[in-house]
């Protein structure tokens, strides 16, 4: 699973991917010049399409999941060094209602696919 800061920075990417894919619709949808269009196509059937669609592929290897093991600490001291700031429901659920969500969940998980 990726850590929170990884999944928003996805999905701020593939809102603004889906939002310029949008604006690209509606220019190609005004050109009624048929070289223009061809030429267009021509230059869009060279793309190669990023399985992410984040432009980028990202990766993990098994050492980015590697860790010093470290005796006798506790739960709470772990945390701590870790920066951990528990977040109720209520907290969550005032932050998630402020995203202007333009997408479904389902085409947000097509999109991970």
């Amino acid at each position: 699973m990726l850590p929170l800061n990884y999944l928003n920075i996805i999905i701020d990417c593939m809102t603004r991917v889906n939002d310029l894919k949008i604006e690209l619709i509606k220019k190609i949808s005004a050109i009624n010049d048929m070289g223009a269009l061809e030429r267009i196509y021509n230059q869009l059937d060279s793309v190669e399409p990023d399985a992410t669609g984040l432009g980028a592929k990202i990766t993990f290897t098994l050492k980015d999941g590697l860790v010093e093991i470290q005796e006798h600490k506790s739960f709470q001291t772990i945390l701590e060094e870790q920066g951990y700031q528990s977040v109720t429901f209520e907290q969550f659920k005032k932050q998630a209602d402020q995203i202007d969500w333009q997408h479904s969940i389902d085409e947000l998980l097509d999109a991970l696919d």
